[in-house]
C-alpha cells in the first residue's frame, strides 16, 4: 500500500533546496574544490533517494507519546533548518554561509535534515528509513563538513 501522505515528510525538508536551484549561491568555489571521495557521494546520494522515496511506503502513527514526541522534534528540526536557510538568503546567498555554525553547531544545514529523517522513522515505524536516514546523515554531514573545511581555507 502507498501512503502519499508520508510524502510531506521529505517535501518539507526539501522546499528550500528547490529555491537553491533558481537562486544560487554566490562566490562558489570550482567543482574540482569542491570534489568528495566517491563513496561518500554514493553514500549520500542513496541515503538521499531513500529518505525521499521510502515514506511513501509507511503511515504516519501518532498515538504513543514517542510518536508525538518525535514528530515535534521534526517540527523543530524543520523550524531551526528553514531559519538557517533564511539567515543564507538574507545575508546575500554566500556560498560560505551554507556551512556556517549555528550557536556552536557545525554544517546546520546537514545536521538538521538528518535528525528529522531519523525521527521521521519513529514517526512512521519505518526501520528502512531509519537506516537510510542514517547513511544520508553520515554521508551529508561528512561531505558538509569537509566543504566547511574547505571555506575556511
Amino acid at each position: 500500500m502507498l501512503y502519499f501522505s508520508s510524502l510531506i515528510i521529505p517535501v518539507l525538508i526539501m522546499l528550500p533546496s528547490v529555491s537553491f536551484m533558481f537562486l544560487s549561491p554566490r562566490h562558489m568555489p570550482a567543482a574540482e574544490e569542491r570534489r568528495m571521495p566517491p563513496l561518500w557521494t554514493a553514500a549520500e546520494a542513496i541515503g538521499r533517494a531513500g529518505t525521499v522515496a521510502l515514506p511513501l511506503f509507511f503511515p504516519f502513527h501518532l498515538e504513543r507519546w514517542y510518536e508525538i514526541a518525535a514528530l515535534a522534534g521534526m517540527a523543530a528540526c524543520l523550524l531551526l533548518y528553514y531559519a538557517v536557510w533564511i539567515a543564507y538568503y538574507r545575508n546575500g546567498r554566500q556560498f560560505a554561509r551554507l556551512f556556517a555554525p549555528l550557536w556552536g553547531l557545525p554544517v546546520p544545514l546537514a545536521v538538521f535534515p538528518s535528525i528529522y529523517f531519523l525521527l521521521a522513522s519513529a514517526v512512521l515505524h519505518a526501520l528502512p528509513l531509519l537506516a537510510a536516514g542514517l547513511i544520508f546523515g553520515a554521508a551529508h554531514i561528512a561531505v558538509s563538513f569537509r566543504t566547511y573545511r574547505r571555506t575556511l581555507q
